[in-house]
């Protein structure tokens, strides 16, 4: 044999040898099942999915009952009104939200005439002021803008 041959052989033998001895340790320290007579009994489901199944129908069911709170506190909330029921709302204005937006309604008004088609959006500043934007109805985009101070009445256009 050659001498290339030979130094391939030899290679690969030790190739060989170094898989095997992997194999070897893996074998002896890979992680074993338990049995079942070694666990206690109630260690064990029979089903690996009942646990599950019994944790996904806890959280549905409590859904369900909160869910039916919710429809029961809302119609407690309602109020008849000249034969019509209605609910009150949670996010209802504030004096001061409503003052603000009936003013920059007056004011637009007087500026257009009417306020047809646009609506009003408010938001609060840091300060206290309000902001108070006109947009259009139909194609959502801003109009005017207009900072409001609740307290004195001054509108000023953003």
């Amino acid at each position: 044999m050659k001498k290339t041959t030979k130094n391939i052989v030899i290679a690969i033998v030790i190739t060989i040898i170094l898989f095997a001895l992997i194999c070897v340790v893996y074998q002896q320290f890979r992680k074993q099942p338990i049995e079942q007579d070694k666990l206690g009994v109630g260690e064990v489901l029979p089903d690996a999915n009942n646990g599950l199944d019994d944790m996904l129908d806890n959280i549905l069911d409590s859904n369900i009952e909160s869910n039916e709170e919710k429809n029961n506190d809302s119609e407690n909330n309602s109020i008849a009104v000249a034969g019509k029921e209605t609910v009150a709302d949670e996010n209802a204005m504030t004096p001061k939200e409503a003052k603000a937006i009936s003013l920059v309604k007056d004011k637009w008004t007087e500026k257009f005439g009417n306020t047809d088609g646009i609506d009003f959006n408010i938001s609060i500043q840091n300060d206290g002021k309000y902001l108070v934007t006109v947009y259009d109805t139909k194609t959502t985009q801003t109009i005017s803008g207009y900072i409001v101070d609740v307290t004195t009445g001054i509108i000023n256009e953003k």
